[in-house]
């Protein structure tokens, strides 16, 4: 078991291009939710030819326990038959940023995430330029959350 201790952004996709950020890796995912409720979520990841199998328990708005496990990506599939998907490429910066452009039904949302070792350096991080808003602790921005949601471009406007 890890602590995730996070922060998480709405990103203006203009800014962030205009930025030339400088990225370490790009990978797309497609994960899905096999059970979700307010304080724990058990995902299938599937990226990079590898599944990944993951348990979080939320400890505070900032910080959640996290369990991850490979599982075979046979397995994986099988596991996310008939469940609601999410399809984003995700971009990896310098200083630990990763920045998650969606796909399909969240077209147009574009999400900044960052780690930190403890809550108070979290706190303290001003957050990158190209970011518009805090949602951190908002319940709505968590994937376990987005999995349902079906953004239209007007209701994106409205948020960011």
């Amino acid at each position: 078991m890890q602590l995730e201790i996070e922060r998480k952004w709405l990103v203006d996709a203009d800014q962030f291009r205009a930025a030339m950020c400088n990225i370490v890796a790009m990978n797309e995912i497609k994960q899905g939710y096999l059970f979700s409720d307010e304080n724990a979520s058990v995902r299938v990841r599937i990226s990079q030819g590898k599944a990944i199998l993951c348990v979080k328990q939320t400890v505070s708005d900032l910080t959640r326990k996290e369990y991850e496990y490979e599982i075979p990506v046979k397995d994986g599939e099988e596991l996310l038959k008939g469940k609601h998907i999410i399809h984003k490429t995700r971009v990896e910066l310098l200083d630990n940023l990763i920045v998650d452009r969606f796909h399909g039904p969240l077209e147009g949302l574009w999400l900044c995430e960052k780690e930190f070792a403890s809550e108070e350096t979290a706190k303290a991080y001003p957050g990158p330029s190209w970011c518009t808003q805090e949602v951190t602790e908002s319940k709505e921005y968590l994937n376990s959350n987005l999995v349902s949601k079906r953004y239209e471009k007007s209701e994106l406007m409205d948020l960011e």
